[in-house]
């Protein structure tokens, strides 16, 4: 029976019976019909957005209450209906909301899987079989690696919660101490959550510009200064996982910037773990290469920061050492990101290091200088 039809209802009075008070309420809280308006708003929409002004109306309801257990009048509905856009196009296989689908309903970037896996295995970066051997790889305790500390900023979103635990554990296995950079509020709750980080490093200057404040880069940098020591500047949602020779050994190069390009895997398989054609998730840094940063309001998990530090250390002169094979691993989520949030990261750079060094359409071609191109 729809919201809009105007037939008469028998009621319980009309039949003689009753019903208690508390069910009474309940049923007025929420329609047991529609199931979508409470005082004339969509209740799904304030259950989603709650902080944002409803973009749907169903209506201005006519009467107190609108159940067909109550009088009639529940029906009285004016007819103006808004209705929910319809959802953007969404690939099946990877879920990006993305209008640039094949017939198949694949997006452009799962399409490249394969070609990129081919080039993958043509450099001998092919992704271990999964099985008994890549368990025993994953849950291998390394020595420690005493001249490198991994420094994050660590999330108390409820969603990261679960996965930041299996991120860091997999760096105390790969051998590295943990320290994690965040402010006063943060740390009275992380230190209990997490207790494989070995040094809480307390700033309370990230910057205000986006949505979502992270810790600047220039602030996290610093911890290889404050410590004296090298860093592995690593997003709190990558995993290490894979011999650690293969960090190690880039350790200690003169004139280098050495990054770790991730591999993505989807429904909790690493067997479907692909290497990721634009972003970058890790840096190594010394103390002298995190002092050559200009200030810049670029923050951890915010766009073009990965992008900044290859731009500066290039034009400084030094090489570019990045690890393809498959070590950071990521699983793959929605994107959280937006054009509004890269235009501004975009700007910082151009202000800084001259109009032609970044925009939108050149930062494809900016990936593609660098080592492991799409």
């Amino acid at each position: 029976m729809g919201c809009g039809q105007s037939t008469t209802l028998p009621t319980l009075s009309s039949v003689g019976l009753s019903m208690p008070d508390e069910v009474v309420a309940r049923r007025r809280e929420k329609c047991d019909v529609c199931f979508l308006a409470k005082d004339g708003v969509c209740v799904e929409q304030k259950r989603l957005h709650p902080d944002r002004p409803a973009i749907i109306e169903v209506g201005i309801l006519k009467s107190e209450s609108h159940c067909p257990l109550d009088p009639p009048s529940w029906h009285a509905w004016t007819p103006e209906v808004t209705m929910r856009p319809p959802p953007p196009p969404t690939c099946r296989k990877c879920f990006r909301e993305t209008p640039e689908l094949n017939e198949e309903s694949v997006c452009v970037w799962c399409v490249s899987d394969a070609a990129m896996n081919a080039r993958n295995a043509a450099r001998g970066f092919a992704v271990p079989e999964i099985g008994a051997g890549f368990e025993k790889l994953r849950l291998t305790q390394n020595n420690p690696i005493g001249n490198l500390l991994a420094v994050t900023s660590l999330s108390l979103r409820g969603h990261h919660l679960a996965r930041q635990k299996m991120c860091l554990e997999s760096w105390k296995r790969m051998g590295l101490r943990i320290a994690s950079v965040n402010n006063t509020e943060e740390l009275e709750h992380l230190a209990e959550l997490y207790p494989q980080v070995d040094e809480w490093v307390e700033r309370n200057d990230p910057p205000t510009y986006y949505e979502i404040p992270t810790q600047k880069i220039n602030t996290l940098a610093n911890v290889a200064t404050d410590f004296g020591i090298d860093i592995l500047l690593i997003n709190s949602d990558i995993e290490t996982i894979g011999r650690q020779g293969i960090l190690t050994q880039m350790l200690g190069k003169p004139l280098s910037l050495v990054a770790g390009i991730r591999h993505d895997y989807r429904y909790g398989s690493h067997a479907t773990a692909t290497r990721q054609r634009w972003g970058i998730d890790a840096f190594v840094l010394t103390p002298d290469m995190a002092r050559s940063l200009p200030e810049m309001n670029l923050s951890i998990g915010r766009p073009v920061w990965d992008y900044w530090l290859p731009l500066h250390f290039r034009e400084l002169g030094y090489s570019m050492d990045f690890i393809a094979a498959p070590f950071f691993y990521h699983s793959h989520h929605k994107t959280f990101w937006n054009r509004v949030d890269w235009n501004y990261g975009a700007n910082q750079l151009r202000k800084q290091y001259g109009p032609d060094s970044l925009d939108y359409p050149l930062a494809q071609k900016f990936r593609r200088s660098l080592p492991y191109p799409p």
